[in-house]
């Protein structure tokens, strides 16, 4: 319940290398893979479902959806499972969004740490954050950085974020790099460059609705047992991912994915 606690684990070359030995065996055992394909409808029907995208359409006995269930009702064609999500889908009101940025930094000091965070008095400007999240690049991690650079990168939460819709992210960068720049983490003449995204630009990348991130908060009046499970119809379609249970974080998106296979499997297998 509290694996936030413990140390914090490096990969290599970033977080992407969680993915890839997943998908590699995938691939390898008869898996394929279909990219660019943005899924518009789901129609459920006679034991099978028709996934419809923007470049074709599949017909499979079995559907797993792994983006937030804001979306997932959006996409099925089914009141029966329109309304069955309403009750658990949370509102913008209720979400975050962040605003990011990636620096390329001239390689300057051996950090002890490599994660921080840091408290903001007042907040940010235009979006009212109050602290920032910052981790750098393993030095000897060459995947990420070339010899001599060293990658950051950094986010802070926006609450409401369909409400917020930023005009001017030049005055949000400055206050993060003056912030940065008093703690000592990152000098102005070391960065080569870098640059930001809003919400918009998460919702326009992801697909996730309003450009929320980091999955379902916890609130005192939701308890982790009363979120989503991972049977939507109980027919051939699960959940998984952030919004469902056990919610945020690395942790709990891969057990979601875990749970979701074994409810599968012990239903129809």
């Amino acid at each position: 319940m509290c694996y936030t606690l413990f140390g914090n684990y490096y990969v290599d070359g970033g977080l992407i290398n969680l993915v890839r030995p997943v998908l590699n065996y995938s691939l390898t055992h008869g898996a394929t893979t279909k990219y660019g394909h943005e899924v518009t409808q789901v129609i459920p029907g006679n034991g099978k479902y028709k996934t419809i995208t923007t470049k074709g359409e599949f017909t499979s006995r079995f559907v797993i959806s792994g983006i937030p269930l804001n979306n997932t009702q959006m996409l099925f064609d089914s009141p029966t499972i329109k309304k069955k999500l309403q009750k658990y889908i949370l509102s913008s009101e209720q979400l975050n969004g962040a605003f990011t940025m990636s620096l390329v930094l001239k390689k300057h000091q051996q950090l002890p740490v490599l994660h921080h965070q840091l408290h903001v008095s007042g907040g940010l400007p235009v979006i009212g954050s109050k602290s920032i999240f910052i981790s750098f690049s393993h030095p000897s991690d060459t995947l990420r950085a070339p010899e001599g650079e060293q990658v950051a990168s950094i986010s802070t939460h926006i609450a409401h974020p369909q409400h917020k819709f930023i005009h001017d992210k030049q005055v949000i960068e400055k206050a993060i790099l003056d912030r940065l720049e008093q703690e000592g983490l990152v000098l102005p003449e070391k960065i080569i460059s870098f640059q930001s995204a809003t919400p918009g630009a998460w919702q326009f990348w992801t697909g996730r609705a309003y450009g929320a991130v980091g999955g379902y908060p916890q609130y005192n009046h939701i308890k982790p047992w009363q979120m989503k499970d991972a049977r939507l119809d109980h027919k051939g379609a699960y959940v998984c991912g952030d919004t469902v249970y056990p919610g945020q974080g690395i942790v709990g998106v891969c057990l979601s994915g875990i749970i979701a296979y074994r409810k599968l499997m012990q239903d129809h297998f």
